[in-house]
């Protein structure tokens, strides 16, 4: 077994072990241990994004760049247009489906 698979199976272990303790928590009306690891979810969901941002940082040598979009001033014809336009497409998408 690699140093990968390893590491994926110890993942599945502890997602697995984590989940017990949850639906633990939940039988028991424990809500504060459920708020908990609610909370400490979304902690390790953003550690695992700068994880992988960094490592992508790392293999790329430079920071990544991050596009913005350019803001532009419409005229209220032009806005008017334009949501007039998005609209008659997704209107045009649910004819389509259905």
């Amino acid at each position: 077994m690699s140093d990968r698979e390893k590491h994926a199976q110890q993942i599945g272990d502890i997602l697995i072990l984590y989940g017990l303790l949850l639906l633990f928590a939940f039988i028991c009306r424990l809500w504060p241990v459920i708020l908990l690891a609610v909370l400490s979810l979304f902690a390790a969901m953003l550690w695992m994004l700068y994880r992988t941002v960094r490592k992508l940082t790392e293999e790329d040598g430079k920071e990544p760049v991050l596009e913005t979009p350019q803001k532009t001033k419409l005229s209220s014809k032009e806005l008017e247009l334009a949501v007039f336009q998005d609209m008659e497409d997704q209107i045009t998408e649910l004819v389509l489906t259905h």
